[in-house]
């Protein structure tokens, strides 16, 4: 079974801003395909679900002039 990347974007709750900065980083490739023809494989999606699942949640807390929030 494959997969659009607006399905994928649902089944694993990202944004395509975070697909597209996974990719730039190399923690996941880009899916075959070219143009809107791209399809995602169900090994692919898993990955992806992995790569949520450890992945740090939210924003790191910003340093205050006085140094506490780091």
């Amino acid at each position: 079974m494959q997969y659009t990347t607006p399905q994928v974007l649902e089944i694993v709750g990202i944004s395509r801003r975070t697909l597209q900065a996974w990719i730039a980083d190399g923690k996941v490739n880009k899916p075959g395909g070219q143009g809107t023809g791209r399809l995602w494989e169900v090994s692919e999606v898993k990955t992806l679900l992995d790569l949520k699942q450890n992945s740090v949640r939210g924003r790191k807390p910003r340093k205050r002039a006085n140094g506490e929030g780091e």
